[in-house]
Parts: structure tokens; C-alpha cells; sequence
């Protein structure tokens, strides 16, 4: 409220901006489709971070990170999230939001990142629960650091990135042995016999 002064509507965008007129709104980024979908393109709400050889993967949600929050309202508000008309979308573990940090951060050599992230600032993890759970943080280098975090579930000094799982693309299923350590492991199989 209070955006255009009083007069007119405000107009919630696709991304959770308020405007006065729906022209002020950005426009969705373009998707990619199916196996054309590499690491970093927008994909159903998200930023793909992980493509898996079955044709899911995992996107981080586009609205970026919603902050300062507490453990418990972090929770809250991605169990009841319907980011971009998704309702799946969760807290990652400690090795999906390193990998959110890798994959869509800045880098060593001074690239620039896919998303924006509130960097030196504590992102949750889905590790554990509260008391005790799992915070980690990305700096503008790109380099991160992971520690577990006492009894502070509601102090509100935290970051949260949705993520959700999608189905980027169908694969063929091939039989076969898929278990690395059995003597008939077949290579070539993506689905057990």
C-alpha cells in the first residue's frame, strides 16, 4: 500500500513487486525446453541448479532469497509458498543450497552470478531441525561456509532459498543392472531390473 500514493490500485507483479501500472511489471524470463535445458537457464519458477541423468533436476526459486527470517518463519513461509503458481517448493539441505551457491553464485573468477543472493548473511538448511540446525553463507567471492547453530530458532537474521524439484525432460528407460559394485552393472542402464 501506499505505492502510488492513494490513487489507483497496486498491482502485485509475476515476482512479487508492487507497481501502479502492470506495464512497470518485468516480464518472466524466457524457459528453456526439455533436454536443451543447461545449469543457470529459468525453468518453472526457477534457476536450474542440478540436472540428473533421469531428466529431473532441481530449480531455485526465481523471487530469490526472502529475508531476514527466523528458522520457524522460514518454514512457515516455504510450506505455505505459491511462488509463480508452484506449491512444492521447500528448504534445501546443506548439499542443495551449497550447490544452489556453486552452480548460480559468483565465482573466483570474478563472473557474476545467475541470482542475487544477501551475501555474508546465513542462509537455513533443512539439516537437523531447530535447535541445532545447519545455517551456511555465501560470500561475493563465491567461497562458502557451512556451521551448525545452537539454540537461536527465532532470531530473525536469516536468509531462505526455496527450491523445488522438476522433470526437465523423459528418458527412454533401459534395463539393467544399475548398482555400481554388482558384477552385472551395466553402464548403459538407467533403470533397474
Amino acid at each position: 500500500c501506499g505505492v502510488c500514493n492513494g490513487i489507483g490500485a497496486n498491482i502485485e507483479c509475476w515476482e512479487g513487486s508492487i507497481v501502479c501500472n502492470s506495464s512497470n511489471c518485468s516480464t518472466e524470463p524466457s524457459a528453456c525446453i526439455g533436454e536443451e535445458c543447461n545449469l543457470g537457464d529459468y525453468y518453472e519458477g526457477g534457476y536450474i541448479f542440478q540436472i540428473n541423468l533421469d531428466g529431473t533436476g532441481l530449480v531455485a526459486d526465481y523471487m530469490g532469497t526472502h529475508g531476514p527470517v527466523s528458522y520457524n518463519s522460514a518454514q512457515s513461509y516455504v510450506n505455505n509458498s505459491t511462488n509463480l503458481g508452484f506449491n512444492d517448493w521447500r528448504i534445501p539441505d546443506v548439499s542443495e543450497i551449497l550447490e544452489v551457491f556453486d552452480v548460480l553464485g559468483p565465482n573466483s573468477s570474478g563472473d557474476s552470478s545467475v541470482m542475487d543472493f544477501d551475501y555474508g548473511n546465513s542462509y537455513i538448511t533443512s539439516e537437523t531441525g531447530c535447535p541445532g540446525f545447519t545455517q551456511c553463507s555465501i560470500f561475493s567471492q563465491g567461497n562458502t561456509s557451512c556451521y551448525p547453530l545452537g539454540n537461536s530458532c527465532n532470531d530473525s537474521y536469516f536468509r531462505v532459498q526455496p527450491i523445488r524439484s522438476v522433470v526437465l525432460f523423459d528418458v527412454e528407460p533401459v534395463l539393467g543392472c544399475i548398482d555400481q559394485a554388482a558384477c552385472n552393472y551395466d553402464p548403459n542402464a538407467n533403470t533397474d531390473d
